[in-house]
């Protein structure tokens, strides 16, 4: 591809290395690029071709239907964000959500098209509302975890709102499909702790999740939530995706 300094999609030079690639869709022709986070700017972008290529290496560490991260991606991906964090004194934040009655609601009820469809608009949504720096990840299923370094407990708290209040208002019009219900999440969050591997903050944030599901268990109550657990253990309650 000829080198053009007002088109962005530009292929890297040979010496430069990434940790992943986010996969982005232009418009409805099926045209995909990639962005490697880590050391190209946030507009800057590589051709099909040579994300083709690099896809094949990183293919491990990529979910295919939405482009995110997966589990192990975002395990190594945490990892090192936490050492590099820690280095400078940052916290890092962790949350975990999952689609509210999603396998009944959604993908027996409407069809695995349809269920592919909010998933992949789940995908492409969380690139939209993402700060800068903020690791994105499908774990399978309809559970999504997202890393953000430098975080605050206030500023898990604002970010568990932002998400969950954009996916409630947004994300089933974006899907397009009249038949598709609100969609809502429920959620949990906490900051990294000190010496706490994957599966150990994995299993707590999971637990914070499934308390919030609990007081919501049918889906019916109007009250879509999410749990915070602050550095100092206090937990928050957000409040979010109210029913319609």
């Amino acid at each position: 591809m000829a080198e053009n300094s007002n088109d962005p999609r530009r292929e890297p030079r040979g010496d430069q290395s990434y940790k992943h690639i986010e996969w982005l869709q232009k418009g409805y022709r099926g045209e995909y690029y990639a962005i490697r986070s880590g050391q190209l700017g946030e507009d800057e972008y590589v051709s099909g071709r040579v994300a083709e290529r690099v896809m094949l290496e990183d293919q491990n560490q990529l979910d295919t239907l939405t482009g995110l991260l997966n589990k192990r991606g975002i395990s190594e991906t945490l990892e090192k964000v936490v050492v590099r964090e820690r280095s400078h004194g940052r916290p890092v934040g962790a949350i975990i959500f999952d689609i509210d009655n999603f396998k009944l609601g959604i993908n027996d009820t409407l069809g695995h098209v349809v269920g592919n469809k909010v998933l992949r608009e789940m995908g492409i949504l969380l690139r939209e509302v993402a700060e800068n720096g903020w690791e994105m990840a499908r774990f399978g299923g309809e559970e999504f975890m997202l890393v953000l370094p430098g975080v605050s407990g206030r500023g898990l708290v604002e970010a568990a709102n932002l998400i969950g209040n954009k996916i409630s208002e947004s994300l089933a019009a974006r899907v397009g499909n009249p038949e598709l219900p609100m969609v809502t999440v429920s959620l949990g969050a906490g900051i990294v702790r000190v010496s706490e591997g994957f599966e150990d903050l994995e299993n707590r944030v999971d637990q914070l999740m499934y308390k919030a599901k609990r007081a919501d268990p049918d889906g019916t109550s109007g009250r879509q939530r999410g749990f915070v657990q602050l550095g100092n253990g206090d937990l928050v309650m957000v409040d979010f995706g109210r029913k319609v």
